[in-house]
């Protein structure tokens, strides 16, 4: 039978697509194979290419960069003989050299290599892109040691093509010498900014800071809403680092005193990224950083976010209402677009006239028509609602609500039939409400107008390498409410770490949610000028959970721990209570006494007494409106 060959067997498993095939065929580089070149161009993973490779050679994958090659493995292979077959001597055991190879199955090279060794050899095949760095690293030539650039190309990881489509306009006129020479694909600079994004981007890293020092330029990205070192790039580079990033902006790379914004455009693989630039004169120089979006935009529908199925439920039939206002809260970096993003998807099915304004456009949705903000132009977001209440819309986007007017237009809109989506900075979803008081909003237009507010925050999720340690060792306080009632070993999961997670004990992040509803309850406290305890009382009776009871479940179940919660979620002072059984003080939220078990009769008169207002308060709104 007629041995297979890898694109064939690539094509069988569906890890490729034809078209990408034969095109990596037709641009095969002479020095790489075809299984280099595929992974150069983000075709395939790297763990899908070595584990077919393993089933077409029979020869085990082994990472030279995961390993720590023995000093006398080194030294029975002289680095000429080793650069000249591509081959890593890494350990010996039981009189045998295992060795990576980028050509295991080379019988010559085998012969040589296991003469020269004075020993039996046990291959296991690598890729020479990997191998070559992998030699200049361990072996210590004189060229990687005086060639910085080496180490920290080596150090980001293989080398990935990106496609650059350059920015989205053209503003400015560049100098033509500056432009050739830093968009050479061979000039330093380029190479380094290069593996800079795609090491990010293989992270999942949403923004990348450049931060001149006075001796290198620190580079950090940020994962899961954490900064994480990735690398220092040598002082010598520093400048024109900065120039290649700004000629890719469409910046004036001679403009060193002003801040300047800009975008452009990265193909990785499958994926396009649309990258935000945002530049920073400093003491060493300027500052870069660069946010990662991904242009296709977030896919995740409701249910995915981390919304639970009765709250998720909750949400969309508030999205289904005809008008009325909806404001997602939380800080920067908590969600928000996504979650409206989310929500455009799921009324855009509806056929509705959707219009969006935005400042700036995170991401391009088919159906919908997105009117970017230009504040020199005079296209403001008061300005452009106004415009857009005269296009017939359904749904209203706001990117965010600044200031007194377009608070007022937007609250007028979603009295008079429209249904407005809007974000604001606060910490909770009772601080909105304030926050549009602030804001000049009379408390009938709020009560009358919002539908509701949703509050979020983004938690990190512990890694599968997360420990079971007793819950005793956190914070009594806190560490007290995840005890079941008669148990005192109670378990709780910790942050460990591992290669996967980067050390960090955290992958991916998950959200909790807070959502308000306008109920007639709460609506008539909002006129009656209730403080946000009493709003926070009513709306615990009518069942809302807090951020911090939801991440509190999330805790218990192991998805996050007890130290992210503190990080990420505000805390409010609750009314406190001694327990009868131990006398140790209680918040009313629990209904039994985390130390003791006791039940809380207090607990439970002050739930009696919460539900008996709020239902003196309804039968109070429907004898008034009778």
């Amino acid at each position: 039978m007629a041995r297979r060959k890898l694109g064939e067997l690539l094509l069988h498993k569906k890890l490729v697509h034809p078209a990408d095939l034969e095109q990596a065929i037709a641009q095969q580089r002479k020095e790489l194979r075809l299984g280099e070149e595929l992974l150069r161009r983000n075709i395939v993973d790297k763990a899908s290419l070595a584990a077919t490779l393993e089933e077409l050679t029979g020869v085990p994958y082994l990472d030279c960069f995961c390993v720590n090659p023995e000093p006398d493995a080194l030294a029975l292979v002289p680095q000429s003989i080793a650069e000249k077959h591509c081959a890593l001597p890494v350990r010996i055991s039981d009189k045998r050299l295992t060795i990576i190879m980028s050509e295991p199955q080379n019988l010559a090279a085998l012969d040589e290599l296991r003469f020269v060794a004075g020993m039996n050899l046990e291959p296991r095949f690598g890729f020479s892109g990997e191998l070559k760095r992998g030699i200049a690293r361990y072996y210590g030539i004189a060229m990687a040691e005086s060639d910085p650039l080496s180490n920290v190309l080596s150090a980001l990881g293989p080398e990935v093509s990106l496609d650059f489509l350059g920015a989205k306009t053209r503003r400015h006129r560049i100098d033509r010498e500056a432009t050739i020479e830093l968009q050479s694909e061979h000039t330093p600079a380029v190479r380094l900014v290069s593996a800079v994004i795609a090491a990010a981007a293989a992270k999942r890293a949403s923004d990348i800071h450049f931060e001149q020092e006075m001796d290198c330029t620190r580079v950090r990205i940020r994962v899961d809403g954490v900064l994480r070192q990735l690398t220092d790039l040598p002082a010598g580079y520093k400048t024109a680092v900065v120039s290649r990033i700004k000629i890719l902006a469409d910046l004036d790379i001679s403009e060193r005193r002003l801040p300047q914004d800009g975008s452009f455009l990265v193909r990785l693989g499958r994926d396009t990224f649309d990258l935000r630039v945002s530049t920073l004169p400093t003491q060493h120089g300027e500052k870069v950083v660069i946010r990662l979006l991904k242009a296709s935009g977030p896919s995740a529908e409701l249910c995915e976010l981390g919304m639970s199925p009765e709250l998720a439920g909750d949400f969309e039939s508030i999205l289904h209402h005809p008008q009325g206002m909806v404001l997602v809260a939380g800080p920067t970096g908590s969600g928000k677009s996504t979650t409206l993003y989310a929500s455009l998807r799921m009324l855009r099915e509806r056929q509705l006239n959707i219009t969006t304004v935005e400042d700036p456009i995170e991401y391009v949705l088919e159906g919908i028509t997105q009117v970017q903000v230009n504040t020199k132009a005079g296209r403001t977001f008061a300005g452009c609602l106004r415009s857009i209440l005269r296009q017939d819309p359904n749904v209203i986007l706001i990117g965010e609500i600044r200031d007194q007017e377009t608070a007022e237009i937007a609250l007028q809109a979603a009295q008079t039939g429209h249904l407005v989506l809007s974000t604001l900075h606060t910490s909770d979803s009772f601080g909105s409400i304030s926050r549009l008081f602030d804001l000049g909003m009379s408390r009938f237009l709020v009560a009358q107008s919002a539908s509701a507010m949703l509050a979020q925050r983004l938690v990190r999720k512990l890694c599968t390498c997360r420990r079971y340690v007793p819950a005793s060792r956190y914070y009594p306080e806190i560490a007290a409410a995840l005890q079941v009632p008669g148990d005192e070993h109670n378990m709780m999961w910790e942050a460990g770490g591992c290669e996967w997670c980067s050390w960090t004990g955290y992958k991916d992040r998950i959200g909790v949610y807070e959502l308000l509803k306008f109920t007639p309850a709460v609506r008539n406290a909002v006129m009656r000028g209730s403080t946000e305890d009493e709003l926070r009382d009513i709306a615990r009776a009518e069942g809302l959970q807090t951020m911090f009871q939801q991440t509190l479940h999330l805790v218990r179940e192991g998805v996050t721990s007890l130290d992210e919660l503190l990080r990420t979620i505000p805390m409010h002072r609750e009314q406190q209570s001694a327990c009868r059984g131990c006398g140790i003080v209680v918040t009313p939220a629990y209904r039994y006494c985390p130390h003791c078990g006791t039940p809380q009769p207090a607990a439970a008169f002050e739930q009696d007494r919460r539900l008996e207002a709020h239902h003196r308060q309804i039968a109070l709104i429907s004898d008034s409106q009778s």
